[in-house]
């Protein structure tokens, strides 16, 4: 089959007045996945108001991360969240929390449903960095309840001096084999693609290094 690449063409604007009831302006990096009852969407830097216009993470009301959830899985109309993970005023809030003595943020990179576990890949970006090659982690956590709670694992890798350690930056992979895989780079996605795998039948694997 030959796939001829298209324009892209905007369906709706996920953030904004799609996310009154919890109050998100706009976001930065976003990735999906699907869930045991729903789609799950995470979220790296966020803000409920965004000024003068969303061109990188900038605003008020910041969150490093947060979590909706949608049911409806046709997106050709746009997104429709259920809900997110909220604080007790019932805002959005952050499942990975931050260090702020070490980092200035902890960005979801990827997320998948295996077997009880969903499992999220994360980057933290070290205190003050310049750009976004600084990286301090590449890590692992993981829920076992629908993503309310969400732990952060033994499997990161720090990065070092020069921030070119290659398990920076995770996407998973699995087609419903024996194996799950993880493609992992340097931050920014940078340098070569290298690849990890563990067998899809025992989830624990997946979150331990």
């Amino acid at each position: 089959m030959i796939i001829t690449p298209q324009q892209a063409v905007q369906v709706d604007q996920v953030t904004g007045p799609n996310t009154l009831p919890w109050k998100m302006g706009g976001a930065d990096l976003g990735v999906m996945w699907q869930g045991k009852d729903n789609i799950f969407h995470a979220f790296g830097d966020n803000f409920t108001t965004v000024h003068p216009a969303f061109t990188g993470p900038t605003g008020t009301d910041w969150k490093p991360n947060t979590l909706g959830r949608s049911s409806f899985v046709n997106f050709q109309n746009g997104i429709s969240f259920d809900n997110f993970n909220v604080d007790s005023h019932g805002d959005r809030s952050a499942p990975l929390p931050v260090n702020l003595s070490q980092d200035d943020g902890t960005v979801p990179t990827a997320g998948i449903h295996l077997g009880t576990y969903d499992i999220m890949a994360y980057a933290t970006f070290r205190y003050q960095h310049t750009d976004q090659v600084q990286t301090r982690v590449g890590g692992t956590a993981y829920s076992v309840d629908n993503g309310n709670t969400w732990y952060k694992s033994n499997a990161y890798w720090e990065n070092n001096a020069t921030f070119t350690d290659p398990f920076q930056q995770s996407a998973f992979a699995w087609d419903g084999g024996q194996w799950l895989y993880r493609f992992t780079t340097e931050a920014s996605r940078g340098g070569n693609i290298h690849l990890l795998r563990c067998p899809a039948s025992n989830p624990t694997a997946a979150i331990s290094k």
